[in-house]
């Protein structure tokens, strides 16, 4: 998989690319609700794999790694809202 974000300055200014190609700012709604897409197709495709075998593996690693992504953007986004209000 393609890293799904990169930073390109500052880390205010880090971006996601979403399933469709778009750049969004990380942590902003539409990248968490990117994240939560590929956190359920993943699901999905791990669950039909064999239990113990290597794509299982592969794809626990992934939402490893989406998870992560997610708690973090989730911060951002709380502070995305808290600039929002003032």
């Amino acid at each position: 998989m393609i890293e799904a974000h990169r930073e390109t300055g500052p880390p205010s200014q880090k971006m996601h690319r979403t399933l469709g190609g778009d750049m969004v700012p990380f942590g902003c709604p539409t990248c968490v609700e990117d994240i939560d897409d590929r956190i359920e197709d993943a699901t999905h495709a791990r669950n039909q794999c064999s239990p113990r075998t290597d794509a299982r593996g592969h794809y626990n690693g992934l939402l490893n790694v989406l998870r992560r992504d997610k708690r973090s953007a989730g911060k951002e986004l709380m502070k995305y809202q808290i600039e929002a209000d003032y």
